[in-house]
């Protein structure tokens, strides 16, 4: 008899749940706004801290990268090597960042997109 109760109370429970979720927790309607605002600055720093991320995940797992620094500077000079080619992939990507934010963003280039009728 237990588990009959319990089916029926979680066929109830999820009815009642779509319902709640149906009329009661609907997202609002949309606002327009000029730009995203506070967001942007978030997405910034999200992407450069994604630039080192990667520099790092590229520089300690790649065995290119290894190969070419143990044939460059030596094996005893390995993690120097690859904190090295961590800066110089991190300063670069986040140069391109900072230009793009800075100097293309600010242009408001205007793109036209073309449609083939």
């Amino acid at each position: 008899m237990g588990p009959l109760f319990a089916l029926l109370n979680n066929i109830i429970e999820i009815r009642t749940d779509a319902y709640k979720l149906c009329t009661s927790y609907q997202r609002p309607p949309g606002q327009m706004a000029q730009d995203i605002g506070s967001w942007e600055s978030v997405l910034q720093a999200l992407a450069a801290t994604a630039v080192i991320t990667n520099a790092f995940i590229v520089a300690f797992t790649s065995s290119w990268v290894e190969d070419r620094i143990v044939e460059h500077v030596g094996a005893e000079n390995l993690t120097a090597g690859r904190l090295f080619i961590v800066l110089i992939f991190e300063v670069k990507l986040n140069f391109f960042i900072f230009y793009y934010f800075f100097f293309l963003k600010k242009k408001k280039i205007k793109i036209r997109l073309l449609f083939l009728d």
